[in-house]
């Protein structure tokens, strides 16, 4: 996940207006080939990466939903070179839990299914910052990362249902 994204997340978490709970909105997205659960209608940010050359390194798609009470965010990250599955799973969890200024509480290796029977290499991690609980899992595709992340105030037990959701919510869709 690219910085941007991360910053984005943080201020989106940090600047949440107080908002009763929704209806979910189901959204899918054919050309990024996912469908995702939010609480609210998500937005959708979209940033680059230059390399050292100035040629665009990564684009990152963020669709990001907030109701006040969870932070469901669906990222999308498409890189211009290869790179090694193992150590981005990695780098991304490290990069969200340090621009979150959260701690990584649980950390797990999964399979990730795209229908009808693909297994992609994922990661499903845990976080905790001084005032919020963090949900991702981190998916690798080829030269594409996607990343479910889903945020609530600790302590909020109904948020946290909130927040397994948006998590169990996302879905990688047939090609």
């Amino acid at each position: 996940m690219t910085n941007r994204l991360a910053v984005a997340l943080t201020l989106a978490v940090l600047l949440a207006p107080t908002a009763a709970l929704a209806d979910w909105v189901n959204a899918s997205y054919a050309e990024w080939q996912f469908s995702a659960m939010f609480p609210v209608a998500p937005t959708v940010q979209t940033a680059t990466k230059a390399d050292g050359s100035g040629a665009v390194a990564a684009t990152t798609h963020a669709f990001l939903s907030n109701d006040g009470h969870i932070l469901c965010l669906a990222g999308v990250t498409d890189y211009a070179r290869p790179f090694d599955t193992e150590q981005e799973l990695l780098a991304d969890r490290d990069n969200f839990a340090k621009n979150a200024q959260a701690t990584v509480t649980a950390s797990r290796r999964i399979n990730f299914t795209r229908p009808p029977a693909t297994r992609l290499p994922a990661l499903e991690f845990a976080a905790i910052s001084a005032d919020r609980v963090f949900k991702s899992i981190v998916i690798v595709e080829g030269q594409r990362t996607y990343q479910i992340v889903g945020v609530h105030r600790q302590n909020d037990a109904a948020a946290a249902a909130s927040v397994d959701r948006c998590i169990a919510g996302f879905k990688l869709t047939q090609k």
